[in-house]
């Protein structure tokens, strides 16, 4: 069982800081044609990354791992043992069938960024809206939101590491 799922998510959490699921497409390789789904947990100091059938693939007290936006859409988590994942934040349709809605429904993962920590978008961004340029739009909000996110349980980031 996760710890912090179906709990009290004020109970031992430090002040300011509330559970967080997302859902995300990671890879071993930066430029993977292929991606796998997984839920990213945030509990606490605690970062999970789980699959779809339960399976904890990352779990790990967040001031053991390293991050840092590596790409316009994505970011490098460091683990402890040496692996790297490159994750990127949902598109929402992603949510709405496969393996990325059962990750939705199993763990309640969000599909947009809270919109208090996406940054503000320049006037010409706004202009430029097209249904392929809106997906970017989308995928380009993320890595500052996870970056936040993972952050706030204690992450460091790679150009703070010694």
């Amino acid at each position: 069982m996760i710890r912090g799922v179906g709990e009290d998510p004020s109970a031992g959490a430090p002040a300011g800081r509330e559970d967080q699921t997302v859902l995300v497409a990671w890879s071993y390789r930066r430029r993977s044609p292929t991606r796998q789904f997984g839920a990213l947990v945030l509990t606490g100091s605690r970062v999970l990354l789980m699959d779809v059938d339960g399976s904890a693939l990352l779990e790990a007290e967040g001031n053991v791992l390293q991050a840092a936006i590596v790409s316009p859409t994505q970011v490098e988590l460091h683990e402890p043992d040496g692996t790297v994942r490159y994750l990127v934040g949902a598109l929402p349709q992603w949510g709405k069938r496969g393996r990325g809605a059962e990750l939705v429904n199993r763990y309640g993962a969000q599909l947009t960024p809270d919109p208090e920590l996406v940054e503000p978008e320049g006037r010409l961004s706004r202009l430029m809206i097209t249904p392929a340029t809106s997906q970017l739009r989308r995928l380009r909000q993320w890595p500052p939101v996870l970056m936040a996110m993972l952050r706030a349980r204690g992450v460091v980031a790679l150009d703070e590491a010694e």
